[in-house]
């Protein structure tokens, strides 16, 4: 998929349909997009150092990252139907393919449900809108082994459930030992996963989490965590960052609290105190929001390829560690000044 020539773009625009006639169209208006120039792309206080630690190839989205207790990543890939892992601490850090979703086009959520297992959502993320083939499987890590780029033993892979409902199965967050709650950002709901019966219902459904089809990203309800009973979001075609209180079903408890209204944001991570680390594609930034209300950006700007179309976030895992690992997808939804990298894994070490 070419981002610089009009004649590929026009054979595009007749047969694009439902999610993909809406990738093409962030494509189309990133030309219209202004955004505020940042000379210095990692602001001096808020990060250390910000490393690149593997760059796959031109046009690789990776859209989400989750981190296994022995601090390897695992990353989905939105372009191809793959599920990586890699270990950053390596010296030459090589992505093995755990878990290739056959049937499907794209891998998106991935949420831990117990240690060492993870839920992972993959569907065919160009099809038309209500055809999308989406479901929920359960990839379970224990036993794996890779060695030299290769696999020794691999991943335990099943469905747990077809979400045959669904739009864009997205974010995933674990709620409890029974629920995984999953957002579909063009549906605008939430979908609620009971992990012992693999039923599915709608739980949280509020005007929030809705789609904006006049948006640069037209997508609603996107990045969600859920803590102390609460669930967070970002609802990205809105700019909005929020939360609400659930119970332990899933259901809404309480009103939204909308903590940002003029924030684009992806997806995020929150830290111990309830600050919230927010992934800004296609801004190519990562910014804080904290708990007094305050923002800040920590690392990258709009004119740098450091974070381009950075995605999601997620904290490294070795003890007393300040770092996030970053995925991107290179500057697929726009182009920086023009350019397009490929999708890459990212360390971002922050301030003590």
């Amino acid at each position: 998929m070419s981002n610089n020539n009009p004649k590929q773009k026009s054979a595009f625009t007749g047969r694009m349909h439902g999610l993909y006639h809406w990738l093409y169209r962030l494509l189309l208006l990133s030309l219209a997009y202004t955004r505020s120039t940042a000379g210095n792309p990692t602001p001096r206080g808020l990060a250390d150092k910000v490393t690149s630690i593997y760059q796959f190839p031109n046009e690789t989205w990776l859209e989400n990252i989750a981190v296994r207790s022995n601090d390897h990543i695992l990353t989905t890939c939105f372009t191809a139907p793959l599920l990586y892992t890699l270990d950053p601490t390596a010296a030459s850090p090589d992505p093995v393919v755990v878990a290739n979703f056959a049937g499907k086009t794209g891998v998106l959520g991935i949420a831990e449900i117990e240690p060492d297992v993870f839920a992972v959502a993959a569907g065919n993320v160009s099809a038309p809108l209500g055809e999308g083939n989406y479901s929920v499987s359960r990839v379970d890590m224990r036993s794996f082994q890779a060695s030299d780029g290769e696999v020794i033993k691999p991943a335990d892979v099943c469905v747990l459930a077809d979400i045959q409902d669904a739009a864009v199965l997205n974010g995933l967050t674990l709620l409890n030992s029974r629920y995984l709650l999953i957002a579909d950002g063009i549906l605008g709901v939430v979908f609620r996963l009971d992990l012992q019966t693999a039923e599915y219902t709608i739980a949280p459904n509020d005007t929030t989490m809705k789609p904006n089809a006049s948006a640069i990203i037209q997508n609603g309800i996107n990045g969600i965590h859920a803590k102390d009973g609460y669930l967070y979001y970002t609802s990205s075609g809105q700019y909005l960052f929020c939360r609400i209180a659930v119970h332990d079903n899933g259901t809404a408890a309480g009103p939204v609290e909308i903590f940002n209204c003029n924030l684009l944001g992806d997806d995020f991570i929150l830290d111990q105190q309830g600050n919230a680390f927010i992934t800004n594609d296609p801004e190519n930034t990562l910014t804080v929001r904290k708990v007094d209300g305050s923002t800040s950006v920590v690392a990258g700007s709009p004119n740098s390829t450091v974070l381009a179309g950075d995605t999601a976030c997620a904290w490294s895992r070795a003890p007393g560690s300040r770092t996030l690992y970053v995925s991107t997808n290179g500057g697929l939804i726009e182009p920086v000044n023009g350019f397009v990298v490929g999708g890459s894994i990212v360390v971002v070490d922050l301030c003590s």
